[in-house]
């Protein structure tokens, strides 16, 4: 093996590179909770609205998505999709506002929001960056309900 290696050292890195990236896709696509929200959320039809590239957000355990998401919103939902070169095990989202809490202590002034996703699997995802209260703007009046409202799975 080492002799193939050392013999074609350019395609070892590429499948290598190309090795790391499926796994890592796949990891974090389990570990994040994208993996959940795509067997109820995928987006099935075109995103109609404004996206913004180079998003950032938090999900579960942490999970980070540093300027890879790509982010829209309408009066409909949320839109929530991987750049090109992370997509694997990462399909396109789109959540109704029906299925979104914000929760309380988020701020779109200050450049975040903290949501629930999924009135059912409650997975949390911090948005940040300059494109937070464009987000809040296209949704309009459909904005979901937060800061002191009744969370639907709350008592």
């Amino acid at each position: 093996m080492q002799g193939w290696v050392d013999q074609h050292p350019v395609l070892f890195g590429i499948v290598l590179g190309l090795f790391v990236l499926i796994v890592v896709s796949f990891v974090m696509s389990w570990w994040s909770g994208w993996a959940l929200l795509a067997r109820k959320f995928r987006a099935r039809d075109g995103f109609t609205g404004t996206r913004h590239w180079n998003q950032s957000g938090t999900m579960r355990w942490f999970a980070g998505y540093r300027g890879v998401l790509i982010m829209g919103a309408n009066s409909e939902g949320l839109y929530l999709a991987a750049v090109p070169f992370f997509p694997m095990f990462h399909p396109p989202l789109f959540i109704p506002w029906s299925e979104i809490y914000v929760l309380d202590g988020s701020s779109v002034v200050f450049g975040h929001v903290d949501l629930e996703l999924g009135n059912d699997l409650r997975l949390p995802i911090e948005i940040s960056g300059p494109h937070t209260d464009d987000l809040r703007k296209a949704a309009g009046p459909s904005w979901p309900g937060g800061l002191g409202s009744q969370h639907p799975n709350r008592n």
